[in-house]
This record gives C-alpha cells, sequence and structure tokens, in this order.
C-alpha cells in the first residue's frame, strides 16, 4: 500500500475519530495513528479557536499525515545514523534542555523575588548621562493646526485664537474647532515628526530645517481648503532626542540593567553555597 493510501485511509478514521469525539468527552483521547510504538491521540493535537468543523478536519488530517511522516522518518534516522552523529544531536538537545530550565527558573526568581520600580530621577539621570545615544533621526515639532473650509465665515477669527494662544483663548478655539473645522489639532505639548505633519498638511519645502527657523505661523491652502497652523517649538534631526519619547526604551535598558545585576547577585550566592558544602569540584586552575 502507498504511501497516499495510507495517508487517505488516515484520514478517514480521523473524520470518524473526530466526530465522534465531539459527540462524547469520553472519546477526547482516541487515538488517531500509530507508527510502530508511537502512538497520536486526540489529545494530543491543539486546535486553533473559532475553527468550523470542516476546517478542523482538513486541519486534523494535516496534522496526522505530518505526524506520521515525521515518525517515519524519525525511524529510518534512528537505523540509519552513526552512534556518533545521534551522541552529538543527544548533547544540543541536552544543552537547550538545560539552557530551558536555567531560562525558566531565573525568569521564576525574577518574578517571586524582584520588584523593579524606575524612578523619575532614575530615568533624569540615565538621560542626561546618555542622551547622545538617543539622537533623532528625524525633525520633530510641538504644534497646533485648524483644517478649515475656505468658506468658512471667521477664518480671521481662527487666526487670531491661533497667534494669540492664551489659556482662555485656547478654549474659545477648542470650541470652535470643534463646531466649524474638518480637522484639528490642538495639543501643543506633543512632540510630532514633521514627517508626519507633510502627509497631512500639503507644505511645499525641500529644506525643512529654513522652513522651521523661518515660520511660527503659516498657513497652506488648496481649492477648498485652508490650513492654519502654528508652531511652537521644534528639534532637529541628529539632536539628542526628548526624554519623553525616549522614556519607554530608557525604562527598559534600566530594567535590564536591574534584571542583570540581580541574576548576578543570585549566582553569586548560588556558587558561594555550593562551594561551601562542597558540591563543586574543579580539575583545573581557574
Amino acid at each position: 500500500m502507498n504511501i497516499n493510501k495510507i495517508f487517505a485511509l488516515f484520514f478517514a478514521v480521523c473524520i470518524l475519530v473526530f466526530f465522534y469525539s465531539c459527540k462524547s468527552e469520553s472519546n477526547s483521547d482516541k487515538l488517531l495513528a500509530k507508527v510502530g510504538k508511537k502512538e497520536l491521540h486526540l489529545s494530543d493535537i491543539y486546535f486553533p479557536e473559532n475553527m468550523d468543523y470542516n476546517d478542523s478536519l482538513i486541519f486534523l488530517k494535516n496534522k496526522v499525515e505530518s505526524w506520521v511522516m515525521e515518525q517515519l522518518v524519525y525511524s529510518e534516522a534512528l537505523e540509519n545514523l552513526s552512534k556518533e552523529k545521534k551522541a552529538e544531536i543527544e548533547k544540543q538537545v541536552e544543552k537547550v534542555h538545560c539552557n530551558m530550565l536555567v531560562s525558566a527558573q531565573e525568569e521564576k526568581i525574577i518574578a517571586d523575588s524582584l520588584k523593579i520600580n524606575i524612578s523619575a530621577e532614575e530615568l533624569n539621570e540615565y538621560y542626561n548621562a546618555n542622551s547622545n545615544d538617543f539622537k533623532l533621526t528625524e525633525n520633530i515639532v510641538k504644534m497646533m493646526y485648524v483644517k478649515l473650509d475656505k468658506k468658512n465665515s471667521d477664518l480671521d477669527g481662527f487666526r487670531e485664537l491661533l497667534k494669540n494662544n492664551t489659556n482662555e483663548n485656547k478654549a474659545e478655539l477648542l470650541k470652535k474647532a470643534q463646531n466649524e473645522s474638518l480637522n484639528f489639532f490642538l495639543e501643543d505639548n506633543v512632540w510630532l515628526y514633521f514627517n508626519d505633519i507633510l502627509k497631512e498638511i500639503p507644505i511645499k519645502t525641500e529644506n525643512q530645517e529654513a522652513f522651521l527657523k523661518e515660520n511660527k505661523y503659516f498657513e497652506v491652502s488648496t481649492d477648498s481648503i485652508v490650513y492654519l497652523l502654528v508652531f511652537k517649538d521644534y528639534m532637529l534631526s541628529n539632536s539628542p532626542a526628548p526624554l519623553v519619547m525616549v522614556k519607554d526604551r530608557i525604562e527598559s535598558i534600566i530594567f535590564a540593567m536591574k534584571k542583570n545585576n540581580f541574576l548576578s547577585v543570585y549566582r553569586n550566592k548560588l556558587y558561594q553555597e555550593a562551594s561551601k558544602n562542597k558540591e563543586i569540584k574543579i580539575y583545573i586552575d581557574l
């Protein structure tokens, strides 16, 4: 019987098993396939969520076929590979197994024992000492803008409120923008990438640095729309990025440093205790 017929037979069995397993919980560990002494049970297969009946059958068929082929090749490997090659693979498997257990143990120790809190003082201290490691790759701005229909009857009112940005004016501007604008952004304490602004607003400039230096207030229009902009601040590419933009990265760095320090202390303590209990024997000079 060729392999395709074998798989077809397995698929037929799989359909029956899967159908009845859906009917009865006691069938959830039905035997699906067997190669030599190796067995594949329904409980060995994880089905993705939200899969309909037909897709589940196809998924099951593919899993069984894949498992059968894997076992056939595995059996061939056991017979054909040299003892040296199998020993080499066993060492690699043991090393991977060891690394996984060590990693799991250290993660458990960290989860059980380490509560890492990063203060604002630590963030500022690290940033001030390493700000040149966080250079901007493009220009950023703090700005406000309002997108209006050219037919709006109070364009001058919007211009005046944008140019004279007191707290009182800002509240009035927000109210007017919500009622009359096509779009707006008034959070002038937020850093934005200037290239993202250019995607939204049709500003034509070949020299961003010169444009930002020369324009505090700017207007640009199309046939039917006018954009009113006020730039509150800017920083140029290759300058140190402001702390607020790299805060998450710095927190990750500090967390990793504290984690590594904690693990170093843990490993050293473990080593010292094992040495004290004479559990370690080293036969070379270190």
